[in-house]
């Protein structure tokens, strides 16, 4: 299995090294290319152009130096335009995993590990049998290995450095190798001084950074790696996979929520502490607006009800079925449902079957 995006050579795993405020500096010369809008007849005419439209043909996952222990998952290549805009540009391709439903077949759930840097080969080989238990069997799992990622993909890894040698070299006499000496969390002056005196040092280097990357053997595929690059190619898998113009949206699931406004305009390490209390915020928020949409739009709520008693009602189910589940055997539950289901995951899906 892959896991040169853990490599420090890798342009993934220095990115994810980077201080926040120099990696908007460096990257967006490399996100930024393919940022403009693109309206959805272009993007269809594109992908007929370039023959994406013709979907994934599956089979075996041992392709290209990546080996899938998970013998259920099934794997293709996905034709894809280098740049949605500039058809001339030529094609690449992505690396794409699935796992098929278990039961009556509702759709295809798209899912992506992040990182940046991360396959999704791999999250799909390791977490696949919990995502089909997550969301009741029905869904069909796919992800893929984006570009930039894993040996398969096209465009393929970037790397910025030979050999180790090279890395520390460049590095050498900063904190990128030295780390930061912090003995008062960040209240110690002397701790502040030392890290403010690196960081124009820093800033240049990122710099210097960036251009070496797009100098490496394949930097000039740099271009077309990115946010919405990355986006557009899920968008034209799932009309290959499900049908041009099928429902975009059924469910989703939102991962890592923070506070927007903060994140906009303060420093990162002052809102960190108020998380968990902004994450009560946003689902109290959540319930009244459920409350407010009535039961025609939101299934947890009764005509009348508030906010507050959409958290009670939710509450309320929750206990109920850890009462249910704490006086039946596990094993049984997982038996019915026709999953594996380990100690300790208790989805709403099981209940549901039950």
């Amino acid at each position: 299995m892959s896991k040169d995006s853990q490599n420090p050579l890798h342009l993934n795993s220095l990115h994810s090294q980077m201080i926040y405020s120099t990696t908007l500096t460096i990257f967006s010369m490399v996100f930024g290319v393919l940022a403009g809008h693109l309206n959805l007849k272009e993007t269809k005419d594109m992908l007929h152009d370039c023959g994406s439209q013709s979907g994934v043909e599956w089979g075996s996952c041992d392709v290209e130096s990546i080996t899938v222990t998970n013998p259920n998952l099934t794997c293709g290549f996905f034709e894809i335009p280098l740049d949605y805009h500039n058809s001339s540009a030529g094609n690449g391709r992505i690396f794409v995993v699935k796992m098929n439903a278990t039961l009556e077949r509702r759709g295809t759930l798209f899912t992506n590990p992040g990182g940046p840097g991360g396959s999704g080969i791999d999250w799909v080989d390791s977490t696949g049998e919990e995502l089909l238990n997550f969301t009741g069997g029905h869904y069909d799992i796919v992800s893929w290995d984006p570009r930039g990622v894993g040996p398969a993909s096209i465009p393929g890894e970037v790397y910025c450095f030979d050999n180790m040698t090279d890395y520390e070299a460049f590095w050498n006499g900063t904190i990128e190798l030295t780390g930061i000496e912090m003995t008062g969390n960040f209240t110690n002056q002397t701790d502040l001084d030392n890290l403010f005196s690196q960081a124009s040092i820093m800033d240049q280097k990122y710099r210097e950074l960036g251009q070496r990357c797009l100098q490496h053997q394949n930097g000039t595929y740099l271009k077309y790696i990115g946010t919405a690059a990355t986006a557009r190619d899920m968008a034209a898998l799932a009309d290959a996979l499900d049908g041009p113009g099928s429902p975009r949206v059924g469910h989703f699931i939102i991962d890592g929520v923070v506070n927007t406004p903060a994140l906009a305009v303060r420093e990162p390490y002052t809102y960190w502490g108020t998380e968990i209390g902004t994450s009560d915020t946003v689902f109290d928020g959540f319930a009244t607006g459920c409350a407010l949409s009535g039961p025609q739009e939101c299934n947890l709520t009764s005509a009348g009800q508030s906010g507050t008693d959409v958290v009670d009602y939710i509450q309320s189910v929750l206990i109920d079925f850890a009462n249910q589940i704490l006086a039946i055997n596990i094993s049984q539950v997982a038996e019915e449902s026709n999953h594996s289901l380990s100690p300790g995951f208790l989805t709403k899906a099981v209940e549901r079957r039950r």
